[in-house]
């Protein structure tokens, strides 16, 4: 599926490799640029998680909500365009089995990872937190690797690392891949993406180029992106980058 990609994509795996196969070994220090955001909603009653993963997934870009109730949790899990749902699962707790439950089984739980978060210890609840519906269980106490590889596993997000004795490089600078060009879009406004269809298969150059520029304020990466496609006349791929109804 796709097409063959013509913008120059520079990669420098120091920093920004994708698809890695676990992210223990390097340090993470933020989401690749041009993704769009990702939306982590945490669901769970007096969890002594819940501060340290807010603030470790905050650190890198993350978009994060709290919530302590079954009803919140449901409404929110749909109504805030969740990416990914962590529930915290105990004994003291017996609801977040039924926030799993019920998630799994609304439109949106089909297609959104469900996480649970379940202490090493407790063998029992984590197969009934799985048998509940849960994608994967996240162990408590939970490491920063751990909560990171699990999110790259059911989400596919693109890290920026950095390795010991290397400097940080700006993640402004980092360009971007087709994956995440196609992710920008996907979270740009639909009057502006449906509008650039409309121009390119009208033809319609200056109206393309000025939607183009409007892209840009949203993400200047992928606005040049797209204007290399634009100026080289690559109509074809510049639609295939664009979300369609259905994608949408």
């Amino acid at each position: 599926k796709g097409s063959c990609f013509h913008v120059v994509v520079q990669v420098d795996e120091d920093y920004a490799h994708v698809g890695a196969p676990r992210v223990s070994s390097r340090q993470v220090v933020g989401i690749r640029p041009g993704q769009g955001v990702f939306r982590i909603l945490l669901a769970g009653h007096d969890c002594p998680e819940w501060n340290a993963i807010n603030q470790t997934l905050a650190r890198v870009g993350f978009e994060t909500r709290q919530v302590d109730d079954v009803d919140g949790a449901l409404s929110l899990f749909d109504g805030w365009s969740t990416h990914a749902l962590l529930v915290h699962v105990h004994r003291r707790w017996p609801p977040g089995l039924d926030v799993i439950s019920q998630a799994k089984q609304s439109p949106r739980g089909r297609r959104t990872p469900v996480l649970a978060l379940v202490a090493v210890e407790d063998a029992p609840t984590r197969q009934q937190a799985l048998a509940a519906g849960a994608d994967d269980v996240l162990q408590m106490p939970v490491s920063d690797a751990d909560l990171f590889e699990k999110l790259w596993a059911c989400l596919g997000v693109e890290y920026v690392y950095v390795r010991q004795g290397s400097a940080r490089r700006p993640a402004e600078n980092l360009a971007l891949t087709q994956r995440s060009l196609r992710a920008v879009l996907c979270g740009t406004p639909t009057d502006l993406t449906s509008g650039l269809r409309e121009a390119t298969i009208a033809g319609d150059f200056d109206r393309m180029l000025m939607l183009i520029e409007r892209i840009s304020r949203h993400d200047h990466r992928a606005g040049a992106a797209l204007r290399a496609l634009a100026e080289g006349f690559e109509y074809q791929q510049l639609l295939d980058m664009l979300p369609t109804q259905e994608s949408a």
